[in-house]
């Protein structure tokens, strides 16, 4: 009898580990779908998350590119579709935020856009690219996106298009760094942008020839002068070329805030409507 129940106890053992170890595995299950390229950038794996929110059931996916800088050999980029959005067979917005120099892409998807993404039918795709100070002297780095990173973002479309992602146009928002990206972006390939939010950029960028992306400038009042002159250089050019521009100071440093934030996405839904 105690050899019997011994027996007994080591087979509930094992099936309780055995349960625990599938458990584990199914919480950390990740998609890998099969290698491909797309403009010289190789594609790798694809980690989903369905979250369940107020509104539904939504889609957040955080994939990988690899490119050919040696400062960002791969690079990470997240993506979100919101529950309007999922069964949507009309193309919708995409707002591709970036946050200052280093930062998380992720950490780039402020509460503020979340909400309009929810509640307007945006998608958001942020990538996180990093910096590298020769890079940037020779002009190579992730800020000049005719360099390469123009291309890894259109690759980074390209993918979640293949998983599906049905946007339209895109609604570009940087801080920064990422301000630097935008702008320049913007400027190479307006066919694929109708709005673009440059916030405390540290480039001097300005618009050359009339163009039909909509701008809004953003810098606040303690920032950098170099910084608040940047604003204003961009914001002249594009008054003296017609081009639609909204331009606005904040109460605050090389920082950022919730009122600006919540003007670029008033912005953006203002775009989207036609009444910029």
């Amino acid at each position: 009898m105690k050899k019997f129940l011994s027996i007994l106890t080591f087979i509930i053992v094992l099936t309780s580990t055995a349960l625990k170890a599938n458990a584990d595995n199914f919480q950390s299950l990740s998609v890998t779908t099969d290698p491909t390229s797309h403009q010289n950038y190789t594609y790798d794996n694809q980690n989903y998350n369905q979250v369940q929110g107020d509104l539904g059931l939504a889609m957040e996916v955080t994939d990988y590119i690899s490119t050919a800088n040696a400062t960002n050999p791969q690079v990470k980029f997240y993506y979100y579709i919101p529950p309007i959005l999922l069964k949507s067979s009309n193309p919708y917005p995409l707002i591709v935020t970036l946050p200052g120099m280093d930062g998380e892409g992720e950490g780039a998807v402020y509460t503020e856009l979340k909400n309009l993404a929810d509640t307007k039918g945006y998608a958001i795709l942020a990538p996180t690219f990093k910096h590298n100070d020769n890079d940037f002297i020779q002009q190579k780095s992730y800020q000049y996106p005719g360099a390469w990173s123009g291309a890894a973002l259109d690759s980074m479309i390209e993918k979640a298009k293949n998983n599906g992602l049905n946007y339209s146009k895109l609604y570009m928002v940087g801080f920064s760094a990422g301000g630097q990206f935008v702008s320049r972006y913007s400027l190479l390939h307006p066919e694929k942008v109708d709005a673009c939010a440059i916030l405390s950029s540290g480039a001097r960028v300005k618009p050359t020839q009339k163009t039909n992306v909509k701008y809004f400038v953003g810098v606040g009042t303690s920032d950098t002068e170099y910084r608040k002159e940047n604003a204003n250089i961009f914001y002249r050019a594009a008054v003296g070329l017609g081009i639609p521009v909204v331009y606005r100071t904040y109460p605050m440093d090389h920082t950022l805030s919730s009122d600006e934030i919540n003007d670029v996405a008033n912005f953006f839904e203002q775009v989207r409507t036609g009444r910029i």
